[in-house]
């Protein structure tokens, strides 16, 4: 019985709190108001939190230009017009808006636009040349909260927590080498070892570590503005380095029996045919930078990584070649021939 009891009790209360709460709520909301608009006929009026910012508060830059919105309220019996005036202290903002609220109708809403001024600040508005005249002059100011809008020295718009170059305005934030300083006040743009400075006064680019795109960082490249020779190319000169010597050594030896060849057949130094002269003519073995033409071997003797030795072979000498390699055939064929002969035994 007696915990039954209790729970009835429990309920009780809850009920009357309830109740409270909701005849409390009724008073603040609705009886106050009626009574303050039942006590003034003409009373226009504006509140803290009807003043507002745009962008809001948190995200205000000093320097920026930002938005002020002002809302004003009827509490009155009657339609009343005024002007709203914001001020930032003494000064004001702008020009001050006229307004026109119907009575127990809906806010009219005026706004203007301004410079976020530099360290905290607050917004005062102010309702002016009210008519008919004003019954309660009690809600005709509101003013903000102070607020402290964030910092930017170069005055670029970006906040100096954000921004890359907080000394220098720069409004694009470009970071070539995204080291997180922006080009505009890094002495190195592209990070490369040079200074912007050095790089300018040498004619490579600033915002490219490897101007000639050698695979070499402009610091570390010799040549900055001309693209060197690749590690692959060099493999590839150095083969043929070794064929050209190869066909340097064959070519000489051809030279060689050619003129054996000659001084066998006919005693002399020249053959009938001036193989010799001709051929030796031909065969430049060495010449010094000499320009390379269409067919043409070239090889490249680099002792120093400087100088360069080139030769080639002329296309007229191998129908020569081949002549006295026929020639050769013949007379090899005739002595054969009358050796078998002599070593054969007549009948």
């Amino acid at each position: 019985m007696n915990v039954k009891c209790k729970i009835k009790n429990v309920k009780l209360l809850a009920a009357i709190i309830f109740a409270s709460f909701l005849i409390f709520h009724f008073a603040f909301y609705v009886a106050v108001p009626v009574a303050q608009a039942a006590g003034f006929e003409y009373d226009l009026g504006l509140r803290q939190e009807d003043i507002i910012f745009s962008p809001p508060p948190s995200q205000l830059v000093e320097g920026q230009e930002a938005r002020i919105y002002a809302t004003v309220h009827n509490f009155g019996q009657h339609d009343t017009i005024a002007s709203v005036s914001l001020f930032h202290g003494p000064k004001l903002i702008g020009e001050s808006q006229p307004v026109s609220v119907r009575a127990r109708g809906f806010a009219d809403e005026v706004f203007i636009d301004f410079k976020v001024p530099g360290g905290a600040f607050n917004i005062l508005a102010r309702l002016q040349n009210i008519l008919p005249a004003d019954n309660n002059a009690a809600n005709d100011e509101a003013v903000t909260p102070l607020i402290a809008p964030k910092t930017d020295a170069d005055h670029d718009r970006i906040p100096d927590e954000g921004d890359n170059c907080v000394s220098v305005s720069n409004a694009g934030q470009q970071d070539a080498d995204g080291d997180g300083e922006g080009d505009l006040c890094d002495l190195d743009d592209d990070n490369d070892g040079l200074s912007d400075m050095d790089e300018e006064a040498r004619g490579t680019n600033p915002l490219n570590p490897d101007t000639d795109g050698d695979g070499l960082s402009d610091e570390k490249d010799p040549r900055p503005l001309a693209p060197d020779v690749s590690p692959l190319a060099a493999k590839s000169n150095a083969e043929i380095k070794g064929i050209s010597a190869e066909v340097i050594e064959q070519t000489s030896n051809a030279e060689s029996a050619a003129k054996q060849q000659g001084s066998d057949m006919r005693g002399e130094k020249d053959s009938p045919l001036g193989l010799s002269d001709t051929f030796a003519q031909d065969l430049p073995a060495v010449e010094d930078d000499a320009p390379a033409a269409p067919g043409q071997v070239e090889s490249a003797v680099d002792n120093t990584a400087a100088e360069r030795v080139k030769f080639r072979i002329p296309p007229s000498a191998l129908p020569k070649l081949w002549i006295i390699a026929a020639i050769s055939a013949l007379f090899a064929g005739t002595f054969s021939f009358l050796a078998l002969r002599m070593k054969t035994p007549r009948e």
